[in-house]
């Protein structure tokens, strides 16, 4: 569903589209205690694993990991599942490059 609506922006507003939800993602799900915020958080750096990181360069896919990699320590269980769940996905993202995106901005890893 977050690809659907990704892109729903043609040609390389796509791809902004992508950074820029991946922005937010983030940066919200870092900040945020709650941990419902957290599971949403972890489901969608899953989402964008699953679809193949469009959008995600080095950088972006270093802080996934590192944020995903910190929140197996959360007192939630049910948060540090969400995000095994995550790293598994974005871990096998970062091993099969065929399987990564390549939009106009991103620098796969």
């Amino acid at each position: 569903m977050l690809r659907n609506a990704l892109e729903g922006s043609h040609s390389s507003a796509a791809s902004a589209a992508y950074m820029e939800a991946f922005r937010v993602i983030l940066r919200v799900g870092v900040i945020d205690k709650s941990f419902r915020v957290k599971i949403a958080t972890a489901r969608c750096l899953k989402a964008f694993a699953n679809i193949g990181g469009p959008g995600l360069g080095a950088g972006e896919f270093e802080n996934c990991l590192s944020y995903s990699v910190k929140a197996l320590e959360d007192p939630v269980k049910l948060v540090r599942d969400v995000f095994v769940e995550a790293l598994g996905a974005l871990l096998a993202l970062g091993m099969n490059p065929d399987a990564q995106v390549c939009t106009q901005s991103s620098v796969v890893v």
